[in-house]
């Protein structure tokens, strides 16, 4: 039998404009900061709903790069434990039959994707994805 747990923070992102403003020729450009991005979240849904504050970000003026920085804020967190089991069963001396089986994200634990991060998107500041839930997977081998 063997496991493992991974536990990670939340990946960093950077908040778009969704416009040229920086005239780059491309749109990519920052967003303005205007205030305190950090929110309480009351339930999951409404983490889901608003994962930042959205108020705290405007379009910077044209010319203008955008004070937000890049990566400045972190994205929901990672868990996961996969397990795998295996059991040899001899059929003679040189021999064998393996059986495997495999559990990935074991507990069904719900590892949410970083939320829309354009100010134009009109989903900005939502969650609209989740990784894998549970997999499993069995397997047998002859081994000679």
């Amino acid at each position: 039998m063997t496991g493992i747990t991974s536990v990670q923070s939340g990946q960093g992102f950077s908040i778009s404009s969704g416009q040229d403003t920086d005239l780059s020729g491309q749109c990519n450009s920052r967003a303005d900061i205007t205030g305190n991005p950090i929110l309480d979240h009351a339930s999951r849904e409404a983490m889901i709903q608003e994962f930042f504050n959205t108020n705290a970000f405007a379009t910077p003026i044209p010319g203008g790069v955008g004070t937000s920085a890049r990566g400045a804020l972190s994205g929901p967190a990672f868990v996961e434990t996969d397990l795998a089991i295996l059991k040899d069963i001899f059929v003679t001396e040189q021999t064998r039959f393996q059986f495997r089986g495999e559990f990935f994200n074991l507990f069904n634990q719900v590892n949410f994707n970083n939320p829309s991060s354009s100010l134009t998107a009109g989903n900005f500041g939502q969650i609209t994805g989740a990784g894998d839930g549970r997999t499993l997977q069995f397997g047998l081998k002859f081994l000679w």
